[in-house]
């Protein structure tokens, strides 16, 4: 296998060439021979982004904000109670836990989870990933798939591909020969 990569080019990040795992739907029990080509970077992503938590308590109440059990942000509530902060996000599952002071020493905590799935994509992000070549099998089947995926909001992803295998007409057979002139 020979692989390439660029993480600093958007249209192809990674050109792979040789025996290639292409994430098939379809049951393949043989390798497959060929090139596959993607604009996904080869690092993890950490960080999704932002998005804005408003609410309301009790006028004049301190807020405090924590992210998996770290201090991110405080505020203190407007005369009609309402507070607002800009969360961040990462890719899994994050503890989000708000804790509330009042002004004679009244405490309350509210918490949630929320779950960023790793197939998600940041808004506008497109992501593609082509594969194409033959499966060593008895007859050499043909195989392609390209799935992509792109940021169609903050809080969704739009996903499709298609995947096409068909047996070879005739098996690709090599020979070497020689001649003799003479």
């Amino acid at each position: 296998m020979w692989r390439y990569v660029d993480n600093d080019q958007p249209l192809m990040r990674q050109l792979i060439l040789g025996k290639i795992f292409p994430n098939s739907i379809s049951s393949i029990f043989d390798p497959v021979v060929g090139v596959q080509v993607t604009n996904s970077p080869t690092t993890y992503r950490r960080s999704y982004g932002t998005y804005t938590l408003t609410n309301r308590t009790e006028p004049g109440w301190t807020v405090e904000l924590y992210v998996n059990n770290a201090l991110v942000d405080y505020t203190t509530a407007d005369a009609n109670g309402l507070y607002s902060f800009q969360v961040p996000l990462v890719y899994g599952n994050s503890q989000i836990r708000l804790r509330f002071f009042g002004p004679w020493g009244e405490e309350r905590l509210m918490e949630e989870n929320v779950s960023v799935p790793f197939n998600f994509l940041p808004y506008k992000e497109f992501e593609y990933t082509a594969s194409a070549g033959f499966l060593e099998d008895s007859v050499n089947s043909i195989f392609t798939r390209v799935q992509t995926g792109y940021g169609l909001t903050k809080f969704m992803t739009f996903g499709g591909g298609v995947e096409y295998k068909v047996p070879s007409p005739a098996p690709i057979r090599f020979r070497l020969s020689t001649h003799r002139s003479g």
